[in-house]
């Protein structure tokens, strides 16, 4: 008798080639733009599921006074999700480029 195995419907994804895409986009980035090529930026991504609106999340880059870069997240719980599970999370990365790479200076995780 053979059985049908299915897939965990948290792990379910219609793109399951993004990863591999975004992974190999990411270790190219210092090939592609060079330390001044990068220009700040802020995005807003809001989380759903099922239509259920679940959260919000910022990402930005921006330039630092000390000549660097800094890649930050915020991301929050929000309406009827929020009563049940108030999270916030922020973190971000500052860093320099050294020779063409970026070199990482400081995290930080609230």
């Amino acid at each position: 008798m053979v059985m049908k195995q299915e897939a965990p419907k948290h792990c379910h994804t219609t793109r399951p080639w993004l990863p591999i895409i975004i992974g190999l986009i990411l270790l190219m980035m210092p090939l592609i733009l060079p330390a001044s090529g990068l220009s700040p930026f802020t995005a807003k991504y809001e989380f759903r599921r099922n239509g259920i609106f679940l959260g919000e999340m910022t990402r930005r880059l921006a330039a630092i006074p000390d000549g660097g870069m800094r890649f930050s997240s915020q991301s929050q719980t929000r309406g009827l999700v929020a009563w049940l599970f108030p999270d916030k999370i922020e973190e971000s990365s500052d860093f320099h480029f050294q020779q063409g790479r970026p070199r990482p200076d400081l995290y930080r995780y609230i």
